[in-house]
């Protein structure tokens, strides 16, 4: 009982004490959010909130929800989230995003990946992006619960920006082909907590001087039962971001997450 009241009065402040991620120039990473799972349905509910008063009124709430369903060939998964931040009584961020992802399993180490995600970021000017892609994943060492894997494919996208912060040399609407290339790392961490790290490589298939690169560490703390402290550092760099925006963004996010598998 000790461990938990200190774990959990350790992660109170934490959680306030942070910054929110702003999710952007990639395929959102949704490997950190599955967790560890077994045959059947599982689900995953996560959720960050920042609060200050006084000389700076801000509220600011985040989290993602997600459930899928696993058998020996089919991994079906549906996530959705949002981070929303109000300033003064007045709304400054308000991203959100919707993620459909499904896997065959041809053996234990090899399966497809098929996806399909709309999102909008007013931090990177994005009133909306759509990705559709597919491709194949292989595990180049280890087992499920503490390997490598590698893949590669290709994805549609569409984006349209915010035309009104746009640069005279940027464009509001494009259309590009894209490589969807992952390399995904995990494993554990002593007895009960887990690590996972990701990295994204997505040039433009015609032109790849175009590219948008991710790197992701994902860490998780077991804290009562299914519920974990999550702590993850992202780093995103997009070779041609608008005017208005720096080509590479970091971000630190904690929060709450529970899992039902």
């Amino acid at each position: 009982m000790r461990k938990i009241v200190r774990s959990l009065v350790l992660a109170v402040p934490l959680i306030l004490a942070l910054p929110f991620s702003g999710e952007g120039q990639a395929i959102l990473n949704v490997e950190r959010l599955n967790g560890e799972v077994s045959d059947g349905l599982h689900g995953v509910i996560s959720g960050r909130i920042r609060a200050a008063a006084g000389n700076t009124e801000l509220l600011q709430v985040g989290g993602d929800l997600g459930a899928g369903y696993l058998n020996e060939k089919h991994w079906f998964r549906a996530y959705a989230g949002l981070d929303h931040l109000d300033q003064e009584g007045k709304a400054i961020l308000d991203n959100k995003y919707f993620h459909l992802r499904y896997n065959y399993r041809f053996s234990e180490p090899f399966k497809t990946f098929h996806f399909f995600q709309i999102q909008a970021n007013e931090n990177l000017l994005l009133d909306q992006r759509t990705l559709l892609g597919s491709g194949l994943r292989g595990r180049l060492t280890g087992t499920p619960e503490r390997g490598l894997d590698l893949g590669t494919g290709l994805m549609f996208e569409v984006e349209r920006l915010n035309e009104a912060k746009l640069g005279p040399e940027d464009e509001s609407e494009t259309e590009t082909v894209r490589m969807a290339n992952l390399l995904v790392g995990s494993g554990p961490l002593g007895e009960r907590n887990r690590w996972v790290s990701m990295v994204y490589y997505q040039p433009n298939v015609k032109s790849f001087a175009d590219y948008r690169l991710s790197g992701e560490v994902a860490l998780e703390f077991e804290l009562i039962g299914a519920l974990d402290l999550d702590v993850t550092l992202t780093w995103r760099h997009d070779s041609r971001a608008p005017a208005e925006l720096k080509d590479d963004d970091v971000s630190l996010q904690t929060g709450l997450t529970y899992r039902f598998r």
